[in-house]
């Protein structure tokens, strides 16, 4: 059984709805970035921007937040060749991670649907498929929730306040880990290089 790893992240263009009805409501990814590290090294990097149609907004916010802008996107790849050739080194690794990777791999099923992808491509990061061929999933969100302790507050469904460890940001846990926060994050090849830190930290 392979032990590479592949870490992956995409930034897109806002946040998914609570509950898909229609995929129009739906983010576009504007980025794909993913790298596979073998245990001692990585041994390949694939970052690419995304060419969106024009009726889709890139709004200044997240201009601001990501970097990304019309002209980066224009320059970039239709969104399926680029999960084709993410696909290809998926399909070689044993372990797939990202930091909050229920979003991530939504995002990716989303684009495969709105898409119309071929039955071969909706393999990419279907957890049936997964499980046939025995790749595991690991988030660094979900596994440092209570390595950060990051208390908030909430209310329970009387109302009442109550005090959690909340969700760390990937600059929250790289700070944790490490001791500051890297520069540039939120491009995606950026937070991959952060994740696939942190992963091998939290695996020491």
């Amino acid at each position: 059984m392979t032990t590479n790893i592949l870490v992956f992240d995409v930034e897109t263009t806002g946040l998914l709805p609570r509950q898909i009805s229609n995929l129009a409501e739906c983010p576009h990814i504007l980025q794909l970035s993913y790298l596979v590290y073998d245990g001692a090294k990585i041994v390949k990097k694939y970052n690419t921007y995304v060419r969106v149609s024009e009726q889709i907004t890139i709004t200044p916010e997240i201009t601001n937040m990501t970097g990304i802008t019309r002209e980066k996107c224009n320059g970039g790849v239709p969104i399926l060749d680029a999960l084709w050739t993410m696909y290809a080194d998926y399909v070689m690794c044993g372990c797939v991670v990202a930091h909050n990777i229920e979003f991530d791999t939504k995002m990716i099923q989303v684009e495969l649907e709105r898409h119309h992808a071929p039955a071969e491509l909706r393999k990419l990061m279907n957890l049936g498929f997964e499980k046939a061929i025995n790749i595991r999933r690991y988030c660094t969100m979900m596994n440092s929730i209570e390595l950060c302790a990051i208390k908030t507050t909430g209310k329970n469904k009387k109302g009442e306040p109550y005090e959690y460890n909340k969700w760390p940001r990937l600059s929250e846990l790289h700070a944790h880990l490490f001791g500051f926060v890297p520069d540039g994050l939120h491009d995606a090849m950026v937070d991959v290089e952060a994740c696939l830190k942190c992963y091998i930290l939290m695996h020491g």
